[in-house]
């Protein structure tokens, strides 16, 4: 009976109602409600999160170690490599997943070493974006 009660309360507070404000409730409806997170959900996320902005200047650089994740909420950024355009970013993209995973030791712990970016992204003119740190994201993700 114990179980069930604490399995109803989480329930309930799962469902309650949260504020966001209009920037995260918009990249939660273009990007984390499709793939069917909860707002709590998006908010523990968000909670180890920090809104960026760059203008026509390099988010990543070719060869350099990627320590963490980013998500492009507005604007465009270009993707080269070794100075050809390969690519576009767009908001609801994802720079730097790849760079996550590989940086996983085989024990599944975090802390391997850190990837180098194989392409540079740069913002073409304003863009607003999250970055997580891989390290933060590993002590929530595990």
């Amino acid at each position: 009976a114990i179980i069930n009660i604490r399995a109803i309360l989480s329930i309930l507070h799962e469902n309650r109602p949260v504020e966001l404000s209009p920037q995260d409730r918009e990249l939660y409806e273009l990007l984390f409600r499709p793939n069917h997170f909860s707002p709590r959900q998006f908010l523990s996320l968000r909670s180890i999160a920090h809104w960026r902005e760059a203008n026509n200047s390099a988010l990543f650089s070719e060869g350099d170690p990627v320590h963490h994740l980013i998500l492009l909420a507005s604007g465009q950024c270009d993707v080269t490599i070794a100075n050809q355009h390969a690519n576009v970013v767009r908001p609801g993209d994802f720079v730097g997943e790849l760079e996550y995973l590989q940086s996983e030791d085989s024990s599944g712990e975090g802390g391997g070493e850190p990837v180098k970016s194989p392409v540079s992204v740069i913002a073409k003119g304003v863009v607003h974006y999250m970055v997580w740190s891989f390290a933060d994201l590993h002590r929530l993700l595990h």
